[in-house]
């Protein structure tokens, strides 16, 4: 039989993939139905607000991300109760201990991760809309190609758009400019081809296109920039929809695993002094330090992990409740292990 430990690891890889699979479902359902014209005769005229509204950019664009969040917090919480006794005792006797997805706790979460995530999107690309239409002023590029850069080409063989940037964070909107400048002046001879091969999520295999302009001074015609530049764009918001899958598949979990611990207590089948819980980090070179000089720490139920070098308060790892930095949160590997004395609860032959 497979460790806990691989096991947790199986189902992490899961709901991540799950996860960035519905993020870039949900941009793709954003820039598959905006109004191509209509966004064009914003930017004619000047109009930033009516540009973003456009976009049609609202709670529930994101229902495939939310359902695979919910999901990841349902599977979660079954796996930790996998780990309970078969029946526990209760004030009227025996029971099996099923988690309860309509909880108040688990149903704020759902509210809070659902605003969490309208808010970072929205905001994320409210911020790379002004910036494409600031930066295509300057360049004088016409307000379809600058349309274009916002929503993605159309390409005909998959049905979808590719490329723009929504989904985008402000700094990977950057990253795109700076490849779709530098693919332009790859034929100049000075570094903009050079640095543009550096960049570690352009597409590889058309480097020898790059270097062909480069060694023979003869600029990528305009199909050729664009392609390139969407490929960069496609591969900058897949890593996006990987950084948000990591981090809130480990949310989902952590999340769960502390709810059916109150779950728990409010059945009656434990006290809140008999639970204990224990900062677990990854164990490897990558745990932030803050992380590092956590472990091992122990708390109670309703008590916060504190971190020794930070200061930070977390009820359990990726916890952002008491006001923990986004340093402290994002990213984090770590979990929080749950030890439970049980009262009457017993095992089944």
């Amino acid at each position: 039989m497979a460790s806990i430990y691989k096991r947790l690891a199986d189902l992490l890889a899961a709901l991540e993939d799950d996860i960035q699979r519905a993020f870039l479902e949900s941009i793709q359902g954003i820039t598959d139905e905006v109004i191509l014209e209509q966004l064009i005769d914003a930017i004619e005229a000047g109009d930033f607000r009516r540009a973003y509204a456009g976009l049609g950019i609202m709670p529930g664009s994101l229902n495939p991300l939310m359902s695979a969040l919910e999901i990841a917090y349902r599977h979660s919480a079954e796996f930790v109760v996998q780990g309970y006794p078969t029946h526990v005792q209760t004030s009227n006797g025996k029971v099996k201990f099923h988690f309860n997805m309509r909880d108040p706790r688990a149903e704020q979460w759902l509210r809070d991760k659902s605003s969490e995530m309208v808010t970072l999107i929205s905001e994320d690309t409210r911020i790379n809309v002004q910036s494409t239409l600031q930066r295509g002023m300057i360049e004088g590029r016409n307000p379809r190609d600058t349309a274009l850069d916002i929503v993605g080409r159309y390409n005909r063989a998959t049905g979808h758009r590719e490329g723009g940037v929504i989904g985008l964070t402000k700094d990977q909107e950057g990253w795109v400019a700076s490849a779709r400048q530098r693919l332009s002046q790859a034929h100049l001879g000075g570094e903009a081809g050079e640095r543009y091969l550096s960049m570690g999520l352009r597409d590889k295999r058309f480097d020898s296109t790059v270097r062909k302009a480069m060694e023979t001074g003869k600029p990528l015609n305009k199909a050729q920039v664009e392609n390139l530049t969407i490929r960069y764009s496609s591969a900058a918001l897949k890593h996006r929809g990987d950084q948000i899958a990591r981090h809130e598949s480990m949310s989902a979990f952590n999340t769960a695993d502390y709810d059916s611990a109150k779950q728990v207590v409010a059945l009656g089948a434990a006290r809140e002094k008999d639970v204990t819980r224990v900062w677990d980090d990854a164990g490897d070179k990558r745990v932030r330090h803050s992380h590092r000089e956590l472990d091992g720490q122990r708390v109670g139920l309703d008590e916060p992990f504190v971190s020794p070098v930070s200061g930070a308060s977390m009820m359990y790892p990726t916890d952002a409740s008491l006001g923990a930095p986004t340093k402290e949160i994002i990213g984090c590997r770590c979990r929080a292990r749950i030890k439970i004395d049980w009262l009457g609860a017993f095992v089944d032959d």
